[in-house]
């Protein structure tokens, strides 16, 4: 039943409209807690990040890159492709660091750094299919 308070407001709008702001808040909030729980772990590891100018990217945003197809015209191939060349040997995180290196993502000292070329291989394993 609707009920128009004092204020001349429905009560349905009421309750509909808070229930539209946490739903909204609610996908506002997942992104930013998941790239805080990647920076985090990563931190754990003690993995740098490697510049070029004044961006920085990590072991995860070098994989995404490669992922979404940003590094295509260095080489590498991108969504199911990627997971399938990494998959059967055929792309390593070296090839994936190189590309970005080429592609002027990340500086070279990225290459030198096994911690860094780890944990992009691990976070080119999670981009297989289970």
């Amino acid at each position: 039943m609707l009920r128009i308070l004092s204020s001349g407001v429905l009560t349905s709008g009421i309750l509909t409209s808070g229930l539209m702001v946490v739903t909204l808040s609610a996908f506002a909030i997942a992104p930013a807690q998941a790239q805080t729980r990647i920076d985090y772990q990563l931190s754990m590891l003690n993995v740098p990040s490697y510049s070029m100018g004044n961006s920085q990217l990590n072991p995860a945003d070098i994989a995404s890159l490669a992922y979404q197809g940003l590094l295509k015209d260095q080489g590498i191939p991108s969504y199911a492709a990627l997971s399938n060349a990494y998959a059967g040997g055929s792309l390593t995180a070296k090839d994936v660091i190189n590309a970005a290196i080429a592609a002027q993502r990340i500086s070279s000292a990225a290459l030198e750094d096994s911690a860094f070329v780890n944990a992009v291989d691990s976070q080119l394993r999670t981009l297989l299919p289970d």
